[in-house]
């Protein structure tokens, strides 16, 4: 059992900012929002396996590696998942299976979406759902830093509602199909 930050790695060039979550900033500019994540979700032991592109390993992975490991991220715990760019339908469906494969059972998972390039927060969130059903794992949060290039501090949203939604939608189909609420109730616990 682990506790796992997924996110994703892009090419862009990234502004430092203050990122914010729950009232809490990072003590510094942060360019990186994973490097923000582990500074204020305060999770012990936390392993961050970065789902990166050639291209994005190139640009952006010894800058990120480095401030992870400042943060206090060993090389035991980072890892860098290498993944396709996303320009057909096979890629998709590569990018969905690699984050399934770093979900182990028993994980804590917390999902960044930020730099997901086009679809792939898509992929993402629909390879968590996919996942909830296949491993048991307990899914923490889904999470996406808004930068706004006018400002120097960017809140962290929490979007794990929206995921929820999901199971929502499965629960109330069962119990129209069944007449059984069990899924309704578990989503109320």
């Amino acid at each position: 059992m682990n506790n796992v930050l997924l996110c994703f790695l892009g090419i862009e060039k990234y502004k430092a900012v203050y990122y914010t979550m729950e009232g809490r900033s990072t003590q510094q500019e942060e360019t990186y929002v994973p490097a923000a994540l582990v500074e204020l979700l305060s999770v012990p032991n936390l392993h961050v396996r970065v789902l990166v592109t050639k291209e994005a390993r190139e640009t952006h992975w010894e800058s990120l590696s480095e401030r992870l490991r400042e943060l206090g991220v060993d090389s035991k715990r980072l890892k860098g998942v290498d993944i396709e760019v996303p320009t057909s339908e096979n890629a998709f469906w590569t990018i969905f299976e690699k984050v399934i494969e770093n979900i182990d059972e028993g994980d804590h998972v917390w999902f960044d979406i930020t730099y997901g390039l086009r679809a792939l927060p898509v992929a993402a969130v629909l390879a968590l759902t996919f996942a909830r059903h296949t491993k048991r794992f307990t899914f923490e949060r889904l999470l996406y830093g808004a930068f706004d290039k006018n400002t120097n501090t960017a809140p962290v949203l929490d979007l794990t509602a929206m995921l929820t939604l999901s199971a929502w939608s499965e629960s109330l189909a069962e119990w129209k199909r069944t007449g059984r609420a069990d899924g309704i109730v578990e989503q109320t616990k």
